[in-house]
Order: C-alpha cells, then structure tokens, then sequence
C-alpha cells in the first residue's frame, strides 16, 4: 500500500512500529503505542443574518402551457416512418 494514509484515511501508521492501525484505534495493537489524538477544529458558525430572507415561491405553470411542452417533447421522440 502506497503513502502514509490509505482507504480513505482509516488506516495510519503507529510512530513507533510503523505497521498499520486503525484511524480510530487509540492504542496499537502491535506494540502498545497509546496515540494522542488530534484535537478538532471547532466550527465557526457564520454571522446571523440581519435582514430577512424572502422566498419567493416560483410561478405557478398553467395547465396550458404544460400540455403545449408535453405535446412538443412527444412528438420530438415519435418513430419516423
């Protein structure tokens, strides 16, 4: 296996034996090695929003206009004789 993390970085190397272990182990069960695990970014939360967010809701297709563009679609995929 090539580089230092494969699979999708479930596996590492133990610093001390250098064999594969699993991501989420926190000893190696090789050679006993205890890993100090990286401590996790916390996430900023964006700003709050100061102004309201309007949706709008989109225009209603008529009834007519949507037979029209089924028709058309139809008749593009009809078999030519």
């Amino acid at each position: 296996m090539s580089g230092h993390f494969s699979f999708g970085h479930r596996l590492v190397h133990c610093p001390r034996c250098r064999r594969q272990v699993g991501a989420t182990l926190s000893v190696c069960p090789h050679c006993d090695f205890h890993r100090v695990r990286k401590a996790r970014p916390e996430r900023q939360l964006p700003p709050p929003v100061q102004e309201p967010v309007v949706i709008r809701r989109p225009p209603l297709v008529s009834l007519r206009s949507a037979l029209v563009i089924l028709l058309a679609l139809l008749a593009t995929f009809r078999p030519r004789v």
